[in-house]
């Protein structure tokens, strides 16, 4: 059962809620801005690697459009592990 005495705090558990820990952690928020810019990067990366019209997928059967998806991240992996050996 609810508890309106917890004001600003999820009704169900008392505890204040995930927006509210993630504003008043300036760790969290470092650690989620970071990861978010490396997934940001990476698609980034995998847009322009990409290959095709401009990534439109040219197929509506969806088995041909995850091959597409999947060649292209496999073409994005192949290229930054290429770059890291080269860099090792």
């Amino acid at each position: 059962m609810a508890n309106p005495n917890y004001e600003g705090c999820d009704r169900d558990t008392g505890q204040r809620g995930t927006g509210e820990r993630y504003l008043s952690d300036a760790p969290l928020r470092r650690r989620v801005t970071a990861a978010t810019n490396e997934v940001e990067s990476y698609n980034r990366f995998s847009q322009w690697i990409g290959f095709g019209d401009r990534g439109v997928l040219a197929d509506n059967d969806p088995i041909e459009q995850e091959k597409a998806m999947k060649f292209n991240a496999l073409l994005t992996n192949a290229v930054i592990f290429h770059n890291a050996l080269d860099i090792a």
